[in-house]
C-alpha cells in the first residue's frame, strides 16, 4: 500500500523553480511501497522557504561544486543512484551518513545567495533500503536554519524537472549534470518509493520512463503538460508491465482510470471524469483521451503503468461542500449518485444507451437546482453546473464523431448538431445558462 500527499522540495541548478507551496499543494504525509493500493497526490515537487519573503523570487539552483563539510572542501561531488559521494581536500571519501553537516551555496533567481545544509542522511526501510534521503535546511538571515521540506526528508535525483503547468514540457524530466532534491510526499519521491527508481534497470529496461509515467499518474496529469487534475488522498490500485507494482486483489468495484506513458495518459475511461467535473476544470485533452474501451490489459499500446481508482473517492471532493452546506447535502448526494450512474453507463464495455445517460444527467440537474433553493451558493452551483455541462458536451461530441466515423448521413445528425450549437450558445451567454445548456446537450444525445 502506498500512502501519499504532498510536501515541498528543491532542485539543484538548472531550470527555475517556482517557490510556492500554494501552487504545489503542500501537505504532510507518509509513504510506503508494497504492491497494490495507494494514495495519489497533486504535488510534483515544491520548495518551502518559510523564513524568506520571496516576493516572486524563486530558487534557481545549487551547484554541487563548492560543497564543504566541517570546514573542508569536498571535491568531485557526484550522485550515484540516490547517494551523494565526494572526496574531502584531505583525500578521504565522504558518503552515506557522513554527509551530516555538509553545506552548499545556492542562488535565487534574483541573484541573491541561499546557503543549504544537510543535517542528516539515512536510508529508507524495507524494499527501499537502497534509497538515501536527506534532511535539508536553509539559512535564514538571523543565522538560524529552517527545514526545506516542511520537516520531511528528500530524495536526491539526477537532472531537473520543468515545474510549469499547462505548457508543453510541463512536469517533464530534464537531463543534465544537476541534481534535484525531491521531498518525500511529492510525486518525485513517491514514485521512487513505489520502486520506479530512475537510476535502475529492470529486465533490460531503464526505469527512467517508468518514473516519469508514474509522476503523471500520481498527479492525474492526463495531458502531460504539468497540470494536476485530482485531490490528494485519492486511492489508486497501480500495476505495470514489469511487475514492480502488481494489481491488488479484492477491489473489483473500483473503476479503471488510465493507461500511462511518460507523455501522460494514452487513454482514460469515461468513468474517471467523475471527479474532474467536481474537483477541477476539465482539461482540454480529456475529450480526446476519453474512451469507453479504455480498460486494463496488455501493454501493446506502449503504456508503462496502468491503474484503477476508488470510485467512491468522489467524497474527498464533496466532503467540504457537505460540511459547509448541510441543507443541500441530500441534493448533492443525489446528484452525485445520478452522475455516477450515468458515467458507469458510459464506461460499460457494451454500447451505452444515450437516452439512459441523458435521463440521469437531467435528473442530476434537477437535484442541483433544488440545492440552489436551499443553502448552496449560486457560485458553487454554477461551477458545478458548468462542469456537468462540459462533461455532457464531451459525451455529445463523442457520439456525433462516432456516428460520422461509421458513415451516418448528415441529415440524421442535423438535430444532434443543432442541439450542440444551441448548447454552446447558452454556455457563451452573459451570464451563461448552464442548466439549459445541459438540457440541449442531453437532447442531442437523446436524438442519437
Amino acid at each position: 500500500m502506498r500512502t501519499y500527499t504532498a510536501t515541498a522540495a528543491l532542485f539543484f541548478v538548472g531550470s527555475c523553480v517556482v517557490a510556492s507551496d500554494e501552487e504545489f499543494g503542500v501537505a504532510e504525509s507518509e509513504s510506503t511501497s508494497t504492491n497494490g493500493r495507494s494514495l495519489n497526490g497533486t504535488s510534483l515537487n515544491g520548495i518551502s522557504l518559510n523564513g524568506i519573503s520571496l516576493n516572486g523570487v524563486s530558487l534557481n539552483g545549487v551547484s554541487l561544486n563548492g560543497v564543504s563539510l566541517n570546514g573542508s572542501s569536498l571535491n568531485g561531488v557526484t550522485l550515484s543512484g540516490s547517494q551523494l559521494t565526494g572526496t574531502s581536500d584531505t583525500g578521504g571519501s565522504v558518503f552515506g551518513s557522513e554527509w551530516g553537516g555538509a553545506t552548499m551555496n545556492g542562488v535565487l533567481s534574483d541573484g541573491s545567495p541561499l546557503t543549504l545544509r544537510i543535517d542528516a542522511a539515512v536510508t529508507l526501510a524495507g524494499p527501499n533500503a537502497d534509497v538515501w534521503v536527506y534532511d535539508v535546511k536553509y539559512a535564514l538571515n538571523d543565522g538560524s536554519w529552517s527545514p526545506l521540506c516542511n520537516g520531511n526528508t528528500a530524495v536526491a535525483l539526477s537532472g531537473t524537472w520543468n515545474y510549469a503547468s499547462g505548457v508543453a514540457g510541463g512536469g517533464g524530466w530534464i537531463a543534465g549534470p544537476d541534481v534535484t532534491f525531491g521531498c518525500r510526499g511529492t510525486a518525485l519521491a513517491k514514485c521512487v518509493e513505489l520502486g520506479y527508481k530512475p537510476w535502475q534497470t529492470v529486465g533490460g529496461k531503464s526505469l527512467r520512463d517508468y518514473h516519469q509515467a508514474c509522476t503523471r499518474m500520481i498527479r492525474a496529469d492526463y495531458c502531460g503538460d504539468g497540470t494536476a487534475n485530482t485531490f490528494d488522498g485519492w486511492q489508486l490500485n497501480v500495476f505495470d508491465n514489469l511487475n514492480i507494482q502488481t494489481r491488488a486483489p479484492g477491489l473489483d468495484s473500483w473503476g479503471f482510470e488510465a493507461r500511462w506513458a511518460p507523455s501522460g495518459a494514452l487513454c482514460m475511461s469515461s468513468y474517471r471524469a467523475l471527479d474532474l467535473i467536481v474537483s477541477t476544470e476539465l482539461p482540454s485533452c480529456v475529450a480526446e483521451r476519453i474512451d469507453s474501451a479504455c480498460a486494463a490489459g496488455n501493454f501493446v499500446d506502449l503504456s508503462l503503468v496502468q491503474n484503477y481508482f476508488d470510485p467512491w473517492g468522489i467524497n474527498v471532493a464533496l466532503q467540504d461542500a457537505y460540511a459547509r452546506y448541510p441543507r443541500s447535502r441530500s441534493d448533492l448526494e443525489g446528484a452525485h449518485e445520478l452522475i455516477d450512474h450515468a458515467l458507469r453507463l458510459l464506461a460499460e464495455k457494451k454500447e451505452p444507451k444515450p437516452r439512459d445517460v441523458a435521463q440521469k444527467i437531467e435528473q442530476a440537474v434537477t437535484k442541483i437546482k433544488s440545492a440552489l433553493t436551499k443553502d448552496l451558493p449560486a457560485s458553487f452551483g454554477n461551477n458545478l453546473m458548468r462542469r456537468y455541462a462540459q462533461l455532457v458536451r464531451s459525451s455529445l461530441v463523442y457520439e456525433i464523431d462516432k456516428k460520422v466515423a461509421i458513415g451516418t448521413p448528415a441529415s440524421k445528425l442535423a438535430n444532434a448538431r443543432k442541439n450542440l450549437a444551441d448548447g454552446d450558445a447558452l454556455m457563451n451567454k452573459t451570464p451563461p445558462d448552464y442548466p439549459n445548456a445541459v438540457n440541449r446537450y442531453k437532447n442531442g444525445i437523446g436524438s442519437l
